[in-house]
């Protein structure tokens, strides 16, 4: 009888407890991923696919998102955004400060606010909105890399003068 109060007591003190919890990255983590950011808008601007996927997993797992278009797989992701290397100097990222939460001991989740602007012929178009990216490291990998990204924007392009 006192072994299963024993094991009751135990099951429900563990399945109480919480599991484990978002925390938010320390300043030198912060600082780590909210650069590896930077860097994949600075390799988005300057239409380097290389340097672009050599901060990704370079899984067939990953996964890019952005306003409804879900791209799976580094050949479909590469295929994909061929088009938007190639007219590199038309557009520009901009990453604006990261908030950076761990999730588990090698997992990263970075949200920041974003905008892309496409610079046409009489006036550039601005969209506004927000990355999510989510870096993992394992054995193999000695730098976080990228896993899924998601971008999204919360209205169509509106037009600026620059």
């Amino acid at each position: 009888m006192k072994v299963a109060f024993l094991i009751s007591a135990l099951s429900i003190a563990l399945l109480s407890a919480p599991a484990h919890a978002q925390e938010r990255a320390s300043e030198g983590l912060r600082e780590t991923i909210s650069a590896e950011i930077q860097k994949l808008a600075t390799a988005a601007n300057a239409g380097d696919a290389e340097a672009f996927f050599a901060l990704t997993s370079g899984s067939e797992n990953l996964v890019i998102a952005g306003d409804g278009r879900i791209t799976r797989g580094l050949a479909e992701i590469r295929a994909n955004m061929k088009e938007l290397f190639v007219e590199h100097g038309s557009y520009r990222w901009q990453i604006g400060a990261a908030e950076v939460v761990q999730a588990g001991r090698h997992v990263v989740i970075a949200v920041a606010p974003c905008q892309f602007t496409a610079v046409g012929n009489e006036a550039a178009v601005r969209l506004t909105g927000a990355i999510t990216v989510v870096f993992a490291r394992d054995w193999l990998w000695q730098d976080y890399k990228v896993v899924h990204s998601h971008r999204s924007t919360g209205r169509i392009g509106v037009a600026v003068v620059e």
